[in-house]
């Protein structure tokens, strides 16, 4: 299993490496969006954790292409796609929606991942 973290915050990224060091998952950490939105095409990843906020292109963009992609392109699956905001209206909005589960930055956040 694959699994790339797309987030600013690097207390975040070695927060889930340490939580899957012990299971020999495959972790890359990126903090730029579009670098990661690119990576993500090429269809590597089981699981991809997008921050909100995150450097050229947010997590909500890299989400709604990602989605947009696998519905127009039969070669490429979408893996599960988990977004992490500290926006709790996020859960509501269209493109918030297309995620496949929210995590919510609160006080109970690593109870979440």
């Amino acid at each position: 299993m694959q699994i790339l973290v797309a987030d600013n915050s690097t207390a975040i990224e070695k927060y889930v490496q340490k939580v899957l060091h012990h299971s020999h998952v495959k972790t890359l950490c990126i903090k730029d969006g579009l670098v990661a939105f690119n990576r993500a095409l090429k269809g590597q990843f089981d699981i991809i954790f997008f921050g909100q906020q995150l450097s050229t292109l947010s997590g909500l963009a890299c989400i709604a292409g990602l989605k947009t992609n696998a519905a127009h392109l039969k070669h490429f699956k979408c893996p599960y796609l988990v977004l992490t905001t500290s926006q709790v209206d996020v859960a509501h909005d269209k493109v918030g929606s297309m995620a496949d589960q929210i995590i919510i930055k609160d006080q109970n956040y690593y109870e979440h991942i």
